[in-house]
């Protein structure tokens, strides 16, 4: 948001300050050393998609969201902050919500294409584009739109 680079890797986190870098391990904070995915939001709190929960470090430091707090799986594979600030997990159970400290979830009983989530996008009219393992799915509102491959062999 403000142009500090961070970086996620298989081993934690890691920011640069123009001098120096910091780095997050789950000994320190971080959910999981595996980090899959990562956003900041239009406040500058980073949001960290791990193996083992979605993390939150702001000025407070870290806060972690597991299953136990609305979460579909703790294997969060991807998360995106929308413009109206809130947040959105991808994870191997399904897609979670999060706004105003409430998740909701969907799965594919309502209209996600497939359960493993692996990527998520907000687009700026507020339709969340959903990458999954059957498919693309597209939200928006409460209207679930699935994309898949088409066969071009015979």
């Amino acid at each position: 948001s403000d142009g500090t680079p961070w970086v996620g890797t298989n081993g934690g986190l890691s920011t640069f300050d123009s001098e120096e870098w910091t780095a997050y391990t789950a000994a320190n904070g971080l959910p999981h050393d595996w980090v899959t995915s990562l956003a900041i939001d239009g406040g500058g709190t980073v949001w960290v998609a791990t193996r083992g929960g979605l993390g939150r470090l702001d000025s407070g430091g870290w806060t972690t969201y597991t299953t136990a707090d609305g979460l579909l799986n703790d294997w969060v594979n991807a998360v995106a902050v929308g413009g109206d600030g809130t947040v959105w997990a991808g994870t191997s159970g399904g897609l979670a919500h999060l706004d105003d400290g409430t998740w909701t979830a969907y799965t594919a009983v309502d209209g996600l294409p497939h359960d493993r989530v692996t990527a998520v996008a907000v687009a700026e009219d507020g339709v969340v584009w959903v990458g999954t393992k059957g498919g693309l799915g597209r939200l928006d509102g409460n209207e679930w739109t699935t994309y898949m491959a088409v066969s071009t062999e015979p």
